[in-house]
């Protein structure tokens, strides 16, 4: 593809609005950062003036001057494009899902976000947080709509991947990282998960009602994500060769202190919900890891490292 047809794509992609770190133009462009600098100057000679935004969330912008019409899907065409993509994508003799989730990417970043949408809540440090133009936004905000069961492949703490199945509630961004809060039937309530940990996801034939105890205040506040207070309890832990950012991803989600001890050497202090996810979260540190307190826990945390061991005679 040629560099005009590239500067083309690229400058669609910025009509969207948003904000967009040189690498995900790059990704979506298929190509390198250092091409997608080029096409910011090429597009400027044009005539269009793109905005340079500094720090962590930063990127290029399209001034708002500058942004050209879209044609704008009706409600009703919105649920349609939902509904198609949705069923395509739940098929299992449908061989090119992979090319139609940038396909949907793509269109999703060129279009305004449906006015029903209203349901979404933001809490962000940017102040361009919008839809973002991925196929699993479009999937999740169908599934929503619709009331549709999905099964999803999720990356969850100390156990590695598991399937779920959930009825999709709600969509959250909240420092500027999206999660779906879904109730899961397996677990008797609801859970956030966080979109860069959905590894894949498909439609079931099968739709759900909205648990009519459901209230959004009692599972996320401007604070962050919460569970009910019965349900918590207070844990303390050390860990080291972990830098900080690492270990903050990790607890995504989860109100925590960190107290710096040393260089990549913290100690931590959270509540959690889970005793037995507690373990296996924990344990996924391997040997950098140690418990403070409470005292059962550390008393779990041994049996569970002597059944390590005596795999290992």
């Amino acid at each position: 593809m040629g560099k005009a047809a590239m500067c083309i794509q690229m400058l669609s992609l910025l009509n969207s609005g948003r904000v967009f770190k040189v690498s995900e133009l790059a990704e979506a462009l298929e190509t390198n950062k250092r091409n997608v600098i080029e096409y910011k100057k090429e597009i400027e000679k044009a005539g269009y003036d793109i905005v340079s935004l500094s720090g962590r969330y930063g990127g290029y912008r399209l001034k708002k001057s500058d942004l050209f019409p879209v044609v704008k899907l009706s409600d009703e065409e919105s649920t349609a494009f939902f509904n198609a993509y949705s069923y395509v994508s739940s098929r299992n003799d449908f061989l090119e899902k992979d090319a139609l989730n940038k396909a949907v990417g793509k269109i999703a970043s060129s279009i305004p976000p449906m006015e029903n949408h209203n349901n979404n809540i933001y809490l962000s440090t940017s102040l361009d947080a919008k839809e973002p133009a991925s196929a699993l936004y479009y999937f999740l905000q169908g599934a929503i709509t619709n009331k549709t069961v999905i099964k999803i492949q999720y990356i969850t703490f100390g156990q590695g991947t598991m399937g779920f199945i959930v009825h999709p509630y709600q969509l959250i961004n909240y420092k500027d990282e999206w999660y779906l809060l879904a109730w899961v039937p397996e677990k008797g309530d609801v859970f956030s998960f966080k979109f860069s940990r959905i590894l894949s996801y498909e439609l079931q034939n099968e739709k759900f009602t909205v648990w009519k105890y459901y209230d959004v205040k009692n599972y996320f506040t401007p604070e962050g994500f919460k569970f009910k207070k019965k349900d918590l309890f207070p844990i303390v832990f050390e860990v080291h060769e972990f830098p900080e950012a690492i270990l903050k991803e990790k607890l995504s989600g989860i109100n925590a202190d960190f107290i710096s001890k040393g260089e990549n050497f913290f100690e931590v202090h959270c509540q959690v919900a889970d005793s037995s996810l507690t373990v296996s979260f924990l344990l996924g540190f391997g040997g950098y890891v140690k418990v403070l307190s409470p005292d059962w826990l550390k008393e779990r945390m041994k049996k569970q490292a002597s059944a390590i061991l005596a795999n290992y005679p």
